[in-house]
């Protein structure tokens, strides 16, 4: 009889592994997050300047 805390960790990598490759097809599909909803001037002007370099 095989161990079963080998399998389960069997088990446990490939769903670490499965994880991982729906964060990269959610990241490919999706690259830029969301941003948050309450941004302060600042930040929201130095976002924006970062965007129009990216831009040029």
């Amino acid at each position: 009889m095989h161990n079963p805390y080998t399998h389960y960790s069997a088990l446990r990598v490939e769903h670490l592994r499965a994880e991982a490759a729906r964060e990269r097809l959610l990241r490919l599909t999706r690259p830029e997050p969301k941003p948050r909803p309450r941004l302060s001037l600042r930040e929201l002007s130095l976002r924006e300047v970062l965007l129009r370099w990216h831009l040029i």
